[in-house]
């Protein structure tokens, strides 16, 4: 995916016509007087890669769509800003997996002591994660033109996003959990009243809790004039995640002290540090306005 990409950004900055020897005119950008100043709205689609990255994840599909504006400062530089929507997803499985750590038994602390190892052994793991997130673009373009109807387009933003909606859902296979207990110095396995049991195929589902998402986000692509004051433009971009947007639980499969016999089941979204990449072509229709 990602060399396809690169393929449309060599092939689009060969297909310009370079060598053209007159340019969009000026008045095009900036309207026609000293004191005008000129705007273009604007509203674009995007579409590749766009994931959520964490260990163990596969990349998934999604993209965004938003509106904005662009204010003109000069021929070739405007400030942009807009809003929208973007989507995310992925995928991550296991074949197997073990681990272990400590918890309080409460049915043992009359005892005089309640610390068990909590074992867990994991087989056959898959889940899927979606997010959609409101973006928040905003950064500055420049414009640099090739002809009288065509530009090379260069747009550097960060992009806030706030999450709406973010869930997962997956299967095991089957799952083990035991103990050992620092108290009686033994082993404890099949006492499903404890939280120590096999439990077979199990399904799972639940939102996941992101926190706001700001990345960085590089766009290049060609504009070409259709026709009047409106714009069509094809580029790919890139948005690179800045920070993990994870609210981690501890652990994949969980002691649940509220309900001991059924062990809490948490996202492999929120068990390790969580980022987002998108990756893709974006589609972009403006036109341009004067005041």
């Amino acid at each position: 995916m990602y060399k396809k990409i690169g393929f449309v950004v060599i092939a689009m900055i060969c297909c310009v016509q370079l060598s053209a020897q007159q340019v969009i005119p000026r008045s095009y950008f900036m309207g026609e007087g000293e004191e005008t100043v000129s705007y273009h709205f604007f509203s674009r689609v995007g579409f590749g890669i766009s994931t959520l990255r964490y260990e163990y994840s596969k990349d998934g599909l999604g993209g965004f769509f938003n509106i904005g504006i662009a204010r003109n400062l000069n021929y070739n530089w405007a400030i942009v800003a807009g809003v929208g929507v973007a989507y995310h997803s992925s995928s991550a499985t296991l074949s197997e997996s073990n681990y272990e750590y400590l918890i309080h038994v409460p049915a043992y602390e009359p005892l005089g002591g309640g610390e068990f190892d909590y074992n867990v052994r994991i087989n056959g793991f898959s889940e899927t994660q979606s997010a959609t997130f409101i973006q928040i673009p905003f950064g500055i373009r420049y414009r640099l033109s090739l002809g009288q109807r065509y530009a090379l387009s260069v747009s550097p933003s960060l992009k806030l996003g706030i999450p709406v909606i973010s869930s997962y859902k997956g299967e095991i296979d089957e799952f083990t959990t035991s103990g050992y207990s620092y108290l009686t110095h033994q082993p404890h396995e099949n006492m499903p009243e404890y939280g120590f049991s096999t439990y077979p195929k199990h399904a799972f589902e639940g939102d996941l809790d992101l926190k706001f998402n700001i990345a960085a986000s590089l766009e290049i692509g060609q504009d070409w004039i259709i026709g009047g004051n409106k714009q069509l433009y094809f580029g790919v971009f890139c948005d690179y995640g800045l920070s993990s947007i994870s609210k981690l639980n501890s652990h994949l499969i969980a002691y649940n002290p509220a309900d001991v016999a059924n062990p809490a089941i948490n996202s492999l979204a929120t068990v390790s540090e969580v980022s987002t990449l998108s990756v893709g072509v974006v589609l972009r229709f403006s036109f341009n306005f004067e005041r």
